[in-house]
């Protein structure tokens, strides 16, 4: 009888939780608390309040994302307030999630430069370049051309500032031209 009573328990308890579903509650509150974060910060990304940023990307991962779009978003806010190393390790996660994707490898390369470790400022820009999306190629190709000439390799550098320009020439208002501007004074301050 006993067992009976709680097989009717368990019955009613499996009942109740396909009801909740079937009328769209019962979802995860911790994740639906995380995207809500993420969207956040993207609003205060888009009014460059950095700090802002971090707070709800931290949020988010502390409520469990793991998109690497966060680890990302947080990284670039990082560079934004000059904490470099944060930026690394961030970029790092995002590159773990997502291996196949630039925007990561832009960011780590970014602060790379910016800490001095232009070696790996250098590869993480070519690995940017090789996923070739159409704005973060550009600016991939002017940070590894930086990275470059910190090094005085004024030829490597050279290349990628031109690359740039012949791109925008190329293929006109397809990207940010503002990478072709910074290109060309780079250029013009390589001299000749």
């Amino acid at each position: 009888m006993r067992a009976l009573g709680l097989m009717a328990l368990v019955a009613v308890l499996v009942l109740a939780g396909v009801i909740v579903a079937a009328c769209g509650g019962g979802g995860n509150p911790t994740a639906k608390e995380a995207k809500q974060h993420e969207e956040a910060a993207r609003v205060q990304e888009q009014q460059n309040n950095w700090a802002g940023v971090i707070e709800e990307y931290s949020k988010a991962v502390e409520l469990g994302s793991r998109s690497d779009m966060v680890y990302e978003g947080r990284a670039n806010a990082y560079i934004q307030t000059g904490d470099y190393a944060a930026a690394v390790a961030d970029a790092t996660r995002a590159i773990e999630l997502a291996p196949d994707r630039g925007g990561p490898y832009y960011s780590r390369g970014v602060a790379y430069r910016a800490l001095g470790e232009l070696d790996k400022a250098i590869a993480d820009q070519s690995k940017a370049i090789g996923d070739r999306s159409r704005t973060r190629w550009r600016g991939a190709l002017y940070e590894r051309g930086l990275a470059y000439k910190a090094q005085g390799n004024r030829a490597e550098a050279r290349a990628d500032f031109e690359r740039i320009v012949q791109l925008e020439e190329e293929k006109p208002g397809e990207a940010d031209a503002s990478w072709a501007v910074k290109a060309k004074a780079e250029l013009a301050a390589l001299g000749q």
